[in-house]
C-alpha cells in the first residue's frame, strides 16, 4: 500500500537491508520434497511468464530470465537425483531459506 503523505522528493525511512525467514522448519522426506519442489517450480514459472510477457511486448527475449530458468531447472533436477538417493520416507530434512532484500540507492 502507497503512502498518500509521502511526496517523490521524501527520504525512505526504512533499513536498506532486511532479511525475511521463508522457511525453517523440519519436515518428513515427502512434505520437504513437496516443499522445496514447489517453491523452485513456481520460480521457474514466474521468470517463464516474465519472459513471455517481454517477448510479446516488445519483440525480444531476454537471455538472463532465460539463463536464470535453466539454472534453477538443473538444480531442481539435480536435487531430484538427492532427493531418489534417499529412500526411506520418514527420513527428516531440515529446510532453512532466507531471502534478503538490499535497496540500492
Amino acid at each position: 500500500m502507497k503512502n498518500k503523505h509521502l511526496t517523490p522528493a521524501a527520504k525512505i525511512t526504512f533499513p536498506k537491508t532486511r532479511q525475511i525467514t521463508l522457511i525453517n522448519s523440519d519436515y518428513q522426506k515427502p512434505e520437504a520434497e513437496e516443499v522445496v519442489r514447489d517453491l523452485i517450480r513456481s520460480k521457474i514459472k514466474f521468470l517463464k511468464q516474465k519472459q513471455f510477457s517481454i517477448l510479446e511486448r516488445f519483440g525480444v527475449e531476454s537471455g538472463h530470465l532465460n539463463q536464470r530458468a535453466q539454472e534453477l531447472q538443473e538444480e531442481l533436477d539435480s536435487l531430484e537425483d538427492l532427493l531418489q538417493s534417499t529412500v526411506n520416507p520418514e527420513q527428516v530434512l531440515s529446510l532453512h531459506c532466507e531471502i534478503n532484500i538490499t535497496f540500492n540507492p
